[in-house]
């Protein structure tokens, strides 16, 4: 389903954008 595909892609994306500022605070 096309729903579902757009949710993971959501979730994978607010993950992938929260582990990246993860990674910059921790190489700050």
């Amino acid at each position: 389903p096309l729903s579902l595909q757009r949710e993971i892609e959501n979730v994978l994306r607010t993950n992938g954008e929260s582990a990246t500022e993860r990674l910059d605070a921790l190489m700050s």
